[in-house]
């Protein structure tokens, strides 16, 4: 090694799984993989069946908190 600090590569697998699990965001992901928001939403959906927008609990109670407000 020349003095740079390299980091290991971390499984898409493993950050998919972290995802599936809601422990990390979808932006912490992309910083993982070194990837952009809109690729790991892509590459989570399309190739790996892992939702990663809100639950149907989480707009559910948006939706509420909306109807307060107004």
């Amino acid at each position: 090694m020349n003095g740079e600090y390299h980091t290991p590569r971390i499984p898409e697998n493993y950050v998919a799984e972290l995802l599936k699990r809601r422990k990390i965001s979808v932006s912490k992901a992309a910083e993982l993989l070194d990837s952009s928001v809109h690729r790991v939403h892509e590459l989570m959906t399309r190739e790996r069946g892992v939702e990663t927008g809100a639950t149907s609990d989480q707009n559910e109670a948006a939706e509420r908190t909306a109807r307060k407000l107004t």
